[in-house]
């Protein structure tokens, strides 16, 4: 919620990989609205998002894909990637529990990756949209003008942009 435009704000890219992408502006932010959340725990951490958010997790089943989906679609045994303190990469961590809980405050950032790392876990900038592939098409306009989404001024409106 304290970013601005131009700050370089940790991320994973097309290939995978740890690294720092451009704040371009926000997708949603109202401080104010009250909404509900999952908190979903690892053994290292935890991460605390909307049930629509988008996630890079990995199934429990044997050959399942990698792929973004739904925190609401996260259940424990799932796999969920994290970047460790101590590490330069990424890893796949198993998800021990979730916790539905209230609070106050939607912060949707778009990157120039479409990714963001938030408490130390991937996560896609992208809500709503059940494909993150599909959202990072639809949103290559504001990526390459950036000023269509936010400006110094706008940047500090709650609201949800559209």
């Amino acid at each position: 919620e304290d970013v601005v435009l131009g700050d370089w704000l940790l991320a994973m890219s097309s290939d995978g990989n740890p690294t720092f992408s451009k704040f371009i502006g926000w997708l949603h932010k109202d401080q104010n609205q009250r909404q509900m959340f999952l908190k979903i725990f690892t053994a290292k951490g935890s991460i605390k998002l909307s049930p629509h958010h988008l996630m890079l997790k990995k199934s429990l089943e044997q050959n399942a894909n990698t792929h973004f989906d739904f925190a609401k679609n996260v259940h424990p045994g799932d796999y969920i990637y994290t970047k460790p303190q101590n590490n330069t990469g990424f890893t796949w961590e198993k998800v021990t529990s979730i916790k539905s809980w209230f609070g106050r405050g939607i912060f949707a950032p778009l990157t120039e990756e479409g990714t963001i790392v938030v408490d130390s876990t991937v996560a896609s900038c992208y809500a709503e949209v059940e494909s993150h592939l599909l959202a990072h098409a639809a949103l290559l306009p504001v990526r390459i003008c950036p000023y269509l989404l936010d400006d110094q001024e706008s940047q500090h409106s709650p609201g949800l942009r559209t």
